[in-house]
């Protein structure tokens, strides 16, 4: 599933940076988003091999409460415009259920698995605390850039761009719900410290990057050194949680492959 998302990922980066994406494949910006959750998925397959958080089975389950309680969410969103706020979908994300493209649904399925991934620890609440800043802050770059980019329009006025400021606490506080419900810590975080994966960290800020420069070329600055700031936060995670790791001594490394390290 890697090698179609990265490939699906540099097409898409090409076409939306440096031209536009033509008409005839108007239905991939949907689908990239599809394959963004099902990459996502896919790492937490491989990684539970070694923490043993559920099989491939409870983890496609447990998506699928992440994919329903987010469209539930986002369709009285856009009906009573609590609790983000006053805004609407374009048909630019293809297919919708009660005014809400799929894809939005598939797009919340990969960024509360992959925040709750840079967020491993062997407390529950801080991991959900974490996972809940780490999707506001994506949702700080990605709003504005999508926006721009046409796949929706806010009606609201806000601080941010006409963006309101609930969108962003809503933001934080769904994640932070589902990850406190859905993504407890693995058994090996809980026994030895959290296992560290670069992958999550990695497609999170290629996300960041790829909605940065969208920002920087519609003229959002703010938003553009919104994501330099929150590339670097991540990588700055990734080196202190190895760090943590390291000095504990001997505790395990997850690779996105399920593999194990000693470090």
């Amino acid at each position: 599933m890697g090698y179609l998302f990265w490939f699906w990922y540099a097409v898409g980066f090409g076409l939306l940076v440096f031209y536009r994406v033509p008409h005839f494949l108007g239905f991939s910006n949907g689908l990239f988003l599809l394959f963004f959750a099902m990459y996502a998925i896919s790492m937490e397959i491989r990684v539970s091999r070694l923490g043993g958080s559920g099989s491939a089975l409870y983890l496609y389950a447990r998506a699928s409460v992440v994919f329903i309680s987010t469209m539930l969410i986002e369709a009285y969103g856009v009906a009573t415009a609590i609790p983000f706020g006053r805004y609407d979908y374009t048909p630019v994300l293809g297919i919708t259920a009660w005014g809400v493209p799929l894809a939005i649904g598939a797009a919340w399925v990969g960024v509360v698995s992959v925040c709750s991934a840079m967020s491993a620890s062997a407390s529950r609440l801080w991991s959900a605390v974490q996972t809940g800043l780490w999707a506001m802050c994506f949702d700080f770059v990605l709003d504005p850039a999508s926006e721009a980019s046409g796949f929706w329009k806010w009606s609201d006025s806000g601080f941010y761009y006409g963006i309101p400021w609930q969108n962003f606490a809503s933001w934080f506080v769904i994640a932070f719900v589902l990850a406190w419900l859905l993504y407890p810590p693995r058994r090996s975080d809980k026994a030895c410290g959290p296992s560290i994966s670069a992958a999550p960290f990695r497609l999170y800020q290629a996300l960041v990057v790829l909605f940065g420069i969208l920002a920087w070329k519609a003229g959002l600055s703010a938003a553009g050194f919104a994501a330099i700031l929150i590339t670097a936060a991540a990588e700055g995670r990734l080196y202190d949680a190895r760090r943590k790791v390291a000095k504990g001594g001997g505790r395990r490394e997850a690779n996105p492959r399920g593999q194990t390290k000693v470090v």
